[in-house]
């Protein structure tokens, strides 16, 4: 099972995930995609490319 699945896994069972867990995850991936959906349920959506520096975050 994917690094994703997991996650998703552990946040259905209702497992308390750790700001490190998030940031741990969120490092190994560069890219994201925003949706939504305005009022006349016209979807709207953003790809985002990303980066996470290891400064204090997290410490």
């Amino acid at each position: 099972m994917s690094a994703e699945g997991r996650m998703s896994e552990r946040a259905a069972d209702g497992a308390r995930l750790t700001f490190g867990a998030i940031l741990r995850h969120i490092r190994r991936h560069s890219f994201a995609v925003l949706a939504t959906s305005d009022e006349h349920r016209v979807p709207h959506a953003v790809g985002v490319e990303y980066g996470v520096t290891r400064g204090t975050a997290g410490r």
